[in-house]
């Protein structure tokens, strides 16, 4: 069945991530053994989930759902501050959300005058940074850390530990690439971080019915195409990352655990669309294509939701790597703020579906629990962080640490 403009519209989103999941392909891989940590073994934990939307996390909680994020709440505080700006390259983001740095200063994007005095961009790689991390700060006073999926941190750094780079670039490598020392540090933990790593097809349609309405009129029938390779590849990008986060914990005792979940972002861009459907005039005119995308939305529209429930049990069992009086600390770039129309009519997908706020929660001993701010700035985060953790701040920061939230 022909799909229409605003189907097309919905795929070309995730065009990125189709063409991650479709180039795994490759090789039918084995589900990787399951590793069990010993509980409580983390100091700190940090935890970005790219793309998680607070009035969604507050909704479901409300509802009696998400256990693990309702809890965190209500032993947490919660810092609302504002994005760098739609479309802003997450590498940029994600390294300032742990620097506090402005990009400009930090030596990780944005743009600088060159000597000739034009605006030169600055490069997009750890190595032309500039400045600490809370991860190389906690690294040079002797702590153990593992930076899981960061983005930004490809080629991987040299630690007090192990890093590897982001899933999707990691993945990629893996089938065109195999330049291992730039994937994980140290080099000879290639094969075990590799050990762990699930791919798409991993996962059979089957496995994944909880993220559909099966009584619906499609069922499983609508886990077809980019449908089906994009939920399985948040899946296996998830999962993947916390088997090297629990690995991390249980072998190589690491104190300090930076992980990233990009699961959620890949489903909101191919799925909100059905969970808020706002189809277009052009698609309302064509019967035969409208009756299948009504019957997508019915199948489908749950699916976001669910999928929020299934990060909440990845950070239930991320969470148990936190020993009595560690900190944890969650935070995202952007949320979504739905679907917006153009002046065609038409549904404008992509970056213009993100908010343009982040969150940071935290829980722990220096933590003020209930404590809300809605003001934060950007650069804030990183020392908030920092002082959460009791790591001593540099200096030269463009932010500081947000006291409302914290205990003198």
């Amino acid at each position: 069945m022909k799909l229409d403009r605003f189907l097309l519209a919905a795929t070309l989103c995730v065009l990125a991530a189709a063409v991650v999941v479709g180039a795994l392909k490759w090789k039918d891989r084995a589900t990787p053994a399951a590793v069990v940590p010993e509980p409580g073994a983390a100091s700190l934990l940090v935890v970005g989930v790219e793309g998680l939307e607070l009035s969604i996390v507050e909704r479901l909680v409300a509802e009696g759902k998400l256990p693990n994020m309702s809890r965190l709440l209500a032993e947490g505080a919660v810092v609302r501050f504002p994005s760098l700006g739609r479309g802003m390259d997450g590498r940029i983001t994600w390294t300032s959300l742990v620097t506090g740095v402005k990009p400009e200063r930090q030596g990780v994007g944005a743009a600088v005058q060159s000597p000739k005095g034009n605006m030169a961009p600055l490069p997009l790689k750890p190595s032309s940074r500039t400045v600490d991390t809370v991860w190389t700060l906690l690294s040079k006073s002797g702590q153990n850390v593992a930076v899981l999926g960061w983005p930004g941190t490809w080629p991987v750094e040299q630690v007090n530990g192990i890093m590897m780079g982001p899933y999707v670039t990691f993945v990629l490598d893996r089938v065109h690439g195999q330049r291992r020392a730039e994937a994980v540090y140290p080099p000879e933990a290639y094969a075990e971080v590799d050990s762990l790593i699930r791919t798409w097809d991993s996962y059979s349609r089957s496995s994944l019915a909880r993220f559909v309405k099966l009584d619906s009129a499609l069922g499983l029938e609508a886990l077809a195409g980019y449908n089906l390779e994009v939920l399985a590849g948040a899946c296996a990008a998830d999962t993947s990352m916390l088997s090297v986060a629990q690995a991390a914990a249980a072998e190589r005792d690491a104190s300090a655990l930076f992980v990233s979940l990009p699961g959620l972002d890949l489903v909101s861009q191919r799925f909100w669309v059905y969970m808020d459907p706002r189809p277009s005039e052009r698609l309302k005119a064509d019967a035969e294509n409208y009756a299948f995308y009504e019957r997508l939305v019915d199948a489908l529209g749950p699916t976001v939701l669910l999928y929020y429930e299934h990060v909440d049990e990845v950070l239930g069992q991320l969470f148990e790597l936190v020993g009595e009086g560690g900190t944890i600390a969650l935070v995202t770039d952007h949320g979504y703020s739905g679907l917006e129309l153009d002046e065609r009519g038409e549904p404008k997908i992509g970056t213009w579906m993100h908010s343009e706020s982040g969150v940071l929660i935290l829980r722990g001993p220096r933590v003020k629990a209930g404590a809300r701010v809605t003001d934060a700035g950007f650069f804030d985060v990183a020392p908030t962080i920092m002082e959460a953790a009791s790591v001593p701040l540099p200096s030269g920061l463009d932010g500081s640490a947000v006291k409302e939230v914290l205990k003198p």
